[in-house]
């Protein structure tokens, strides 16, 4: 997720808190996912009022890590590329991973041993537990010349080499199995192409002149579509098929996405929203904590199949609420450790050995007279 490293790239200007909003609501998007997926609701009691509303929800709230991979090339594709931020962030990985491994060894040595210690300390290579951030750290590297192709390549160039690639990539994907090898958008290619279209975005604003009302109600239809043909399609035997319009490659999510990205990106406040600059630096570790595959196999996976056995109603305040208290909890939890980030000076730490690094070497690329 990782806009919320670039972020960090960002050099000093106008915030747009209307981006940090979106990172809030993603993420608790991606709560409420994974309260729905690994806590078992989306298979609970098939066929049922429930299971249809459960489908529902995920399909409004499948979109979150598009809006991710959007908004970070909407921040930086005009922000100063510094390795020391992707450090920054291996580091925070490596900060949660190891701390929880070694919990886990003790409240649960049967299960979790030296070995899984040694893993955490290689979140890229080893480790179990977070996609995301292996796609984000290889695509990272990407960044240097997508930022030059959005800078550099005409308007015209730009936008219909982005349709068409999109079009060819989302068409294929809906009817064939994988012909791009994007794995339904958990790798590093899916999120470099949502790099280049919020870059995109942010460079041109190509919704500007749309209104804010039509795109949110094609926002609902295309949550509405992905929904109705998954229940279609297990209606009629094509389980195979019914989640198709409910990946990340789906035209339908990226649909929502992107007019996300661009209603959200508009919001103006008439001063600093304290609760959305509180939050916003937090949501990454909140992805982090509760998605920790020990976590998750603790805390989540199968606990929140009695939610299936409550109203309508009742279950869609029992997932939300529940999300909700995943949020809530973890960002506190990583504000404790941005606190200790920042009493030793991390950032700055990184970003001036970063410099040195380059001074270094840019004085023996001088040739000497």
């Amino acid at each position: 997720m990782q806009d919320l490293i670039t972020k960090g790239a960002v050099e000093k200007r106008e915030r747009n808190y209307g981006i940090d909003l979106l990172r809030i609501v993603s993420m608790f998007f991606i709560c409420v996912h994974h309260t729905l997926i690994h806590g078992g609701l989306l298979s609970a009691a098939p066929q049922s009022v429930n299971y249809y509303c459960a489908w529902l929800i995920d399909a409004a709230v499948i979109c979150a890590v598009n809006c991710y991979a959007l908004i970070s090339g909407f921040v930086g594709a005009d922000s100063k590329f510094k390795v020391s931020n992707i450090v920054y962030l291996w580091l925070q990985v490596v900060f949660y991973s190891v701390i929880i491994a070694a919990v886990f060894m003790v409240v649960q040595p049967e299960t979790y041993g030296l070995a899984t210690l040694i893993q955490s300390f290689f979140p890229v290579t080893v480790s179990l537990s977070y996609w995301y951030f292996k796609a984000y750290f290889g695509m990272f590297f990407l960044i240097p010349i997508m930022n030059f192709v959005i800078t550099n390549m005409p308007r015209r160039a730009l936008k219909w080499t982005l349709v068409l690639f999109l079009t060819a990539v989302i068409t294929v994907s809906l009817f064939a199995d994988d012909v791009f090898g994007l794995r339904g958008g958990y790798i590093v290619w899916w999120l470099a192409i949502l790099y280049l279209v919020g870059g995109y975005v942010k460079k041109y604003d190509p919704l500007k002149n749309a209104k804010t009302g039509w795109l949110i109600f094609t926002a609902i239809v295309s949550v509405l579509i992905s929904w109705a043909y998954k229940l279609v399609a297990e209606k009629i035997g094509l389980n195979a098929y019914s989640d198709r319009l409910l990946s990340y490659v789906s035209p339908t999510v990226f649909a929502v996405a992107l007019i996300l990205l661009t209603v959200f990106s508009g919001i103006k406040f008439d001063r600093k929203p304290r609760l959305i600059a509180f939050f916003a630096p937090l949501s990454f570790g909140v992805y982090l904590i509760h998605d920790n595959i020990a976590v998750r196999n603790a805390l989540i996976s199968g606990r929140f199949v009695s939610f299936a056995e409550q109203s309508f109603a009742l279950m869609i305040l029992c997932v939300l609420g529940m999300a909700f208290g995943i949020y809530v909890v973890c960002s506190l939890i990583d504000y404790l450790r941005l606190m200790l980030f920042k009493a030793f000076k991390l950032k700055s730490l990184l970003s001036k050995a970063e410099e040195k690094v380059k001074n270094r070497i840019l004085e023996r690329e001088v040739p000497k007279e």
